[in-house]
C-alpha cells in the first residue's frame, strides 16, 4: 500500500484556486499537511474560500495575465510561509464561440492567461526552491 503523501512543512501556490479542480488540489493538498496560498482575480472570492479552507490557506488576488502581479504574488507568499516549494498553474479560462464571432481581445485574452499566466508564474517561482537547497 502506498503510503499518504505527506506535505507537512511545505508550501504551495494554486492558480485559479477557488473553484473546481484548482479549490480541490488546494483542498487535497492542505489535508496532506501543506499551508496553501490560492489565488483568484477576485479578492473577495479568494479572501471567501481562504477563510472557509482554514489557517493555512492565504487567498491571494491576482491576474496571471499580468507580470508584475504574479512576481508579487509568489513574493507574497514566501512573506508570509516563509517559503514556496510547489506551483500548481491551474488558472485557465476560454471564450466558447465560433472563430468568426470571436474578438481579437478575447483570443488575446486567452492566450495572456491560459499561456502567459504559466510562463509569469513560473519564472516567478523558479529561482525559489534552488535558493532554498
Amino acid at each position: 500500500m502506498t503510503p499518504a503523501l505527506d506535505l507537512t512543512d511545505r508550501v504551495a501556490l494554486v492558480t485559479g484556486g477557488t473553484k473546481g479542480i484548482g479549490r480541490s488540489i488546494a483542498e487535497h493538498l492542505l489535508e496532506a499537511g501543506g499551508s496553501v496560498a490560492l489565488c483568484a482575480r477576485t479578492e473577495s472570492e479568494v479572501q471567501a474560500v481562504a477563510a472557509e479552507l482554514g489557517g493555512r490557506a492565504l487567498g491571494i488576488a491576482c491576474d496571471v495575465a499580468d507580470p508584475a502581479a504574479c512576481a508579487g504574488m509568489v513574493e507574497r507568499t514566501v512573506a508570509h510561509f516563509g517559503r514556496l516549494d510547489i506551483l500548481v498553474n491551474n488558472a485557465g479560462l476560454g471564450v466558447f464561440k465560433p472563430l468568426a464571432e470571436m474578438t481579437v481581445e478575447e483570443w488575446q485574452l486567452q492566450i495572456d492567461v491560459n499561456l502567459g499566466g504559466v510562463f509569469y508564474c513560473s519564472k516567478a517561482a523558479l529561482p525559489l526552491p534552488r535558493r532554498e537547497r
